[in-house]
């Protein structure tokens, strides 16, 4: 059967005709649920993304002087890209968000700033909340480029980054900059893209992060394997079925279930091992032997 949109409404509205009906807008809700549950169920190949995200270094040129919101600099080269940048003082102190900026020498914060007013200070802007591409799901795993080697990031929960100062467990400050060995998701950014925070340390450079992620399944699109049509179909009907069908329904859905897990079964390995594009395969199970785990770097 051809997986497309189309078609599975299509069958479904079939599978409907002798009930009552439904109207065509409903079954395409349920089947954009039901794609979605299947979707969501395994991190099925077909789904599976190996994308490039770039850090940026640290920016330190130049003194500034604070006063209210508003941050003045002296030989320095502000830019539009700084907006939603952390600006502090220094790693060792409180930071406070970039809202605007209004020129090469002025940019102003989204709070006041709370400390003692700078002038003619050195500072440090920087970046260590970072956007995912706009269709990533969920993350399989991450990994810093530097040098000389890939270094496997720690999947943590926000509450497990070590943090200090005030708010430490959250939204406090990094006390310095070097190669983060952490991330941990957390909310979306302004556009609905997933976000990462890193640590326990800010980038000190402009690093790469090599991301293998579930891309996000597009509602009125069919983003599944072939041979998930019929599960698709089956669980889309038993959403929306009447409730004098409930018996077949639950039959049809318990179908449904046992072939999507004989479809993972026969589809798992290829997870494991998929590629993308020509970039040599990788084993998402045990990346150890291709990339320096962040273990390693503890102590360093």
């Amino acid at each position: 059967m051809s997986l497309t949109f189309e078609n599975i409404v299509r069958e479904v509205q079939n599978l409907l005709s002798d009930k009552g009906g439904t109207s065509k807008r409903t079954i395409e809700r349920f089947v954009n649920m039901a794609q979605r549950d299947i979707a969501g169920k395994h991190d099925w190949p077909n789904l599976l993304v190996r994308d490039f995200v770039s850090l940026v270094a640290p920016y330190t040129t130049g003194t500034v002087s604070t006063s209210t919101t508003t941050v003045t600099g002296v030989g320095t080269t502000f830019t539009s890209g700084m907006e939603g940048r952390k600006f502090a003082k220094d790693y060792n102190s409180p930071w406070y968000e970039i809202a605007t900026f209004t020129s090469s020498t002025v940019i102003v914060l989204a709070d006041d700033y709370a400390e003692t007013d700078l002038s003619g200070a050195t500072y440090v802007i920087y970046e260590d909340r970072v956007s995912m591409p706009a269709n990533c799901e969920g993350i399989l795993g991450i990994w810093l480029h530097d040098t000389s080697r890939r270094i496997q990031l720690d999947d943590r929960t926000e509450s497990q980054l070590p943090f200090w100062g005030p708010n430490a467990e959250w939204g406090g400050y990094v006390r310095q900059a070097d190669k983060p060995y952490q991330f941990a998701v957390v909310e979306n950014d302004s556009t609905g893209a997933l976000q990462i925070q890193l640590g326990p340390y800010a980038p000190d450079s402009a690093y790469r992060l090599e991301v293998i992620y579930r891309k996000d399944v597009v509602d009125g699109t069919m983003g599944l394997l072939d041979r998930l049509a019929q599960p698709l179909i089956n669980l889309a009907y038993a959403y929306c079925a009447p409730r004098d069908h409930q018996d077949q329904a639950q039959r049809m859905e318990a179908w449904a279930i046992r072939k999507i897990e004989e479809a993972w079964a026969a589809n798992r390995r290829t997870t494991e091992t998929f590629r993308v594009g020509q970039m040599t395969s990788v084993d998402i199970t045990d990346p150890a032997p291709f990339y320096v785990n962040y273990r390693s770097l503890e102590g360093q």
